[in-house]
């Protein structure tokens, strides 16, 4: 709850509100950007993978590439914990276990995970509420699908 509360006061202070498709970008942008460093392979699979969703289905490359522009300088302006915390208020509850499996999903395509990139998976587990065996069951799917 107070969670809520200073993420609802960042929000007024900063004058930044985010919508839900945002939410979802910044949120799988998040889990990229933590390490400080964004791979080609994972801005691609960002790209393709934001494409792909019911949510940016209707979206031009351009108009989508303008929200991770816009993502993107709030990162820079501030830093990714900050945007993670516009983020979470206008995220959809249906998508809390989607937006999960993508985000784990895009930190480990450049075949690798580091400390950052967990602690921020492990940190928006909490946010969104998902259960550890749910977590462990996305994460071993994504590993496996990741193998090949």
């Amino acid at each position: 709850m107070n969670s809520t509360i200073k993420t609802s006061n960042l929000q007024k202070e900063l004058n930044i509100y985010l919508t839900p498709k945002e939410s979802f970008a910044a949120i799988m942008l998040c889990a990229v950007s933590v390490d400080g460093h964004m791979a080609e392979t994972e801005l691609q699979n960002l790209m393709t993978t934001l494409q792909r969703t019911k949510l940016f289905k209707d979206k031009t490359k351009a108009s989508i590439i303008n929200t991770l522009n816009k993502l993107l300088r709030i990162i820079k302006t501030y830093d990714v914990d900050t945007l993670l915390q516009l983020a979470l208020p206008n995220l959809p509850e249906y998508l809390n276990e989607t937006v999960f499996a993508l985000a784990t999903d895009i930190t480990l395509a450049d075949g690798a995970m580091f400390e950052e990139e967990l602690s921020m998976l492990s940190k928006l587990s909490d946010c969104l509420s998902i259960p550890e065996d749910k977590v462990d069951r996305i994460t071993e799917v994504i590993m496996i699908k990741n193998k090949g």
